[in-house]
């Protein structure tokens, strides 16, 4: 008989034990707990990855709603993910799992090759055509708020879209010898101010508004600026760089504050809320994207992009921080 000590065993009279406060801990956890579910509250049940490089959309993307030519993509408090229809002038809605919903596609609004969308606080969709320059505003419910005419700027020629916490509408706009930041109202009045044209913004692209109220936009020419919510330069007069960035195009923030850019090359760049480039010198890469435009982050950090030449909507699972991250689950239904 062979006594041979195990080699993934302690060797006889060595023991594995605790910190002296973990007795502690697990009582106070254990409390915790008890009283959380006394109120009805349940446990959130956390992903078994935090990073997935595989694709939940599968190889050809999703295609509902008889998409042709999605440009951009927004994702609402109910967690419906709205893509304006450049090549039929429509909106189209898909719930969470990327079926088309009942309704959908919507037309009306001055929508005219719609290009880029924004949702604002009251859940309203903004959106940049590019069959003009005037921009679109639909409820909720896919109901037109704007008419034909839409609302316009002199020298607007407007391209991403993002709106503020204060109600704000920020747009891009690369009007040759004119172009720059333009900054509306809710009631769809541009500010006085407007354009700015400071930032190092050169071919200025997506626009994304942080939790600070600090606007980003993705310039065409290499690079990504940052402002302020009244207006000034952040990020220097050459903006940042790095992170993969080629022929960045589409821009958003997730929960952690990270700035997440897609490339016209096909790739997707990461920075940190100071401009710090996280993704590699080739960003993060995947088959499917093909001539990628515009990005969402939904609840819980799926990171959401169009695929211009692919007709198609890509997502790239648990990637991102969620814009919202629960501490506790809802409360449990009586």
């Amino acid at each position: 008989m062979n006594d041979a000590p195990h080699a993934a065993l302690l060797p006889t009279g060595l023991y594995d034990l605790l910190p002296p406060a973990a007795e502690r801990e697990a009582e106070l956890t254990a409390r915790l707990m008890a009283v959380l579910a006394a109120h009805g509250y349940e446990r959130v049940k956390p992903p078994l990855v935090e990073f997935e490089d595989t694709l939940l959309s599968g190889a050809g993307g999703i295609t509902s709603g008889g998409l042709f030519v999605p440009i951009s993509i927004a994702v609402d408090g109910a967690g419906n993910v709205w893509v304006p229809d450049a090549g039929n002038s429509k909106l189209t809605e898909l719930s969470s799992n990327g079926t088309a919903n009942a309704g959908s596609p919507f037309t009306g609004g001055g929508l005219d090759s719609p290009n880029f969308i924004a949702i604002d606080g009251s859940n309203n969709l903004w959106m940049t055509n590019g069959g003009h320059a005037e921009i679109s505003e639909f409820a909720s419910t896919g109901t037109a708020i704007t008419t034909s005419a839409g609302y316009a700027a002199t020298n607007l020629s407007g391209k991403y879209i993002a709106a503020d916490t204060a109600g704000n509408i920020w747009v891009t706009s690369d009007d040759p010898g004119n172009g720059g930041l333009f900054e509306f109202n809710s009631a769809g009045t541009v500010s006085g101010s407007s354009p700015i044209t400071t930032g190092g913004l050169g071919d200025p692209q997506g626009v994304a508004i942080d939790a600070s109220g600090n606007v980003w936009v993705a310039n065409g020419y290499g690079d990504i600026s940052e402002f302020s919510s009244s207006g000034s330069a952040l990020s220097g007069s050459g903006g940042f760089t790095g992170g993969g960035l080629n022929g960045p195009v589409g821009i958003g923030i997730d929960g952690a504050g990270n700035v997440w850019v897609t490339n016209s090359i096909g790739a997707l760049s990461e920075f940190n809320s100071s401009g710090t480039a996280i993704s590699g010198s080739n960003g993060y890469e995947a088959a499917s994207l093909d001539s990628p435009v515009a990005l969402a982050i939904d609840g819980s950090g799926n990171v959401w992009v169009t695929n211009f030449a692919g007709n198609s909507v890509t997502q790239f699972v648990g990637v991102a921080t969620p814009i919202r991250t629960p501490l506790v689950g809802p409360p449990a239904q009586p």
